[in-house]
């Protein structure tokens, strides 16, 4: 554990000092801030939702890239392994640090979005639209960290971060192709975007996800967490 605690530490204090999770932050609240003219609260946040859950995908996909391909693209794998701290509680202290990042962009972020729609002065506040808007972007940011976890597996795979970043925007470009379809279900990559739709038509629409689209998504996480767990554990690293 107390190996753990240290990777875990320096993976931290690289994002620190990195502008990565800076400019993350900045992205996602460049995504949302475009819904500040909507005429109410409900289409402000249901447009900040959305917006956050299929576009936030790209934000925390490229820092999940960088965290994960940095030591490939830096050339300091070799002096990662060195030291005294096994490859599991590395590759763990790197997951933890991505989910530690993401949570805390999403609450800065629902902060602001709530501020913002204060400032504009909407109509329509209402507390219970509120916690159910915090409920959606908590879900579809766990959503969206679960299926990171295939960019990371792409990064140790690729050797470096631009090949999981083309993987981000194909995978977005999917979503945004088959969401709208009879598969757009049984995609992993739309599910977080149609977990959405109920809130979105003002609880009035039927959720469209089903059980089968949970498996789906749960099993592309962990086959993404095991299949970088795998790579780092058999595979020679040059």
């Amino acid at each position: 554990m107390n190996y753990f605690i240290a990777a875990f530490g320096v993976e931290m204090y690289k994002l620190r000092r990195s502008l990565v999770p800076w400019l993350t932050l900045l992205f996602v609240m460049a995504v949302v801030s475009q819904e500040a003219g909507q005429p109410d609260w409900h289409s402000y946040l249901s447009g900040a939702v959305y917006r956050f859950t299929v576009l936030g995908s790209i934000g925390f996909g490229f820092l999940t890239s960088w965290l994960f391909g940095r030591e490939y693209a830096e050339r300091t794998l070799k002096d990662l392994l060195a030291l005294p701290v096994s490859r599991l509680n590395i590759v763990l202290a790197k997951y933890a640090a991505v989910l530690v990042s993401c949570v805390l962009i999403t609450v800065i972020l629902f902060v602001y979005v709530l501020g913002l729609g204060m400032m504009v002065g909407l109509p329509g506040f209402s507390g219970d639209m509120i916690w159910q808007a915090l409920g959606l972007f908590a879900l579809t940011s766990i959503f969206n960290m679960l299926l990171c976890t295939l960019v990371a597996f792409i990064a140790c795979w690729s050797r470096g971060w631009l090949a999981p970043i083309g993987f981000v925007f194909l995978t977005l470009i999917l979503a945004l192709s088959f969401g709208p379809s009879a598969v757009g279900p049984y995609v992993p990559w739309a599910i977080p975007a149609l977990q959405t739709v109920p809130f979105s038509s003002g609880g009035t629409g039927a959720g469209i996800l089903n059980s089968v689209s949970y498996i789906i998504l749960l099993v592309a996480g962990a086959a993404g967490f095991a299949g970088t767990l795998a790579w780092w554990r058999y595979t020679d690293q040059r």
